[in-house]
């Protein structure tokens, strides 16, 4: 997860592919959102809309397979 948030390497150090992947992870965009709102004080919409569409999607996977017994 430290990999995909861009703690460990810096996306811009690790290369094209690699960096739309980190920014487009789960951590990867919270990481973004809260530096680029912290520091810029600007609202990163990539970013919050990738982690609503992340929400959604599992959220819609744990209600679907995640069943009690």
């Amino acid at each position: 997860l430290f990999f995909l948030a861009g703690l460990w390497v810096n996306p811009a150090q690790a290369g094209d592919p690699l960096a739309t992947i980190m920014y487009y992870s789960p951590s990867g965009s919270a990481s973004k959102a809260v530096l680029d709102s912290a520091f810029s004080g600007n609202l990163p919409w990539a970013a919050w809309g990738t982690m609503v569409v992340y929400a959604v999607v599992f959220g819609f996977m744990a209600i679907r397979y995640f069943r009690w017994e």
